[in-house]
């Protein structure tokens, strides 16, 4: 009789037909967590609708914005934000485009207003930041 009950609960476990990992009560799947993240990428430097990722992820905006906090650890505005100034820091290194090229780019409305948000970000100018990493 034990051995059946283990038999059962090996087989649950890690037989057939496991369903894999959950995430966290709560949380996003990871199937969400794909297509928001795809969704963020495809629209970096646009303005992105609260509405439109808690489309993607299938929930009203009020339970998205717990869930993707509990599984990204950020809100999703802080995280497209993150996201972006990772981005530019990376166009700023490899790219040899000014910085009015980039901030055009990257959706802002002018020069000086990306040079604030980056200096917000990372202590220090595009042209800065560009000079002391590169």
């Amino acid at each position: 009789r034990i051995a059946t009950m283990l038999a059962g609960h090996l087989m649950a476990t890690f037989g057939e037909g496991t369903r894999p990992p959950q995430p966290p009560k709560g949380g996003l799947t990871l199937a969400q967590q794909r297509r928001v993240i795809a969704y963020i990428e495809e629209h970096i430097g646009e303005d992105i609708c609260l509405a439109d990722l808690a489309a993607e992820a299938g929930l009203s905006r009020h339970y998205f914005c717990r869930a993707f906090k509990q599984s990204l650890g950020e809100t999703p505005c802080r995280y497209a934000h993150l996201r972006l100034m990772r981005l530019a820091q990376e166009q700023l290194l490899g790219s040899r485009k000014t910085v009015t090229e980039i901030a055009h780019e990257l959706g802002f409305s002018s020069s000086n207003h990306f040079a604030s948000a980056f200096r917000r970000h990372t202590g220090m100018s595009p042209t800065e930041f560009r000079r002391h990493h590169g």
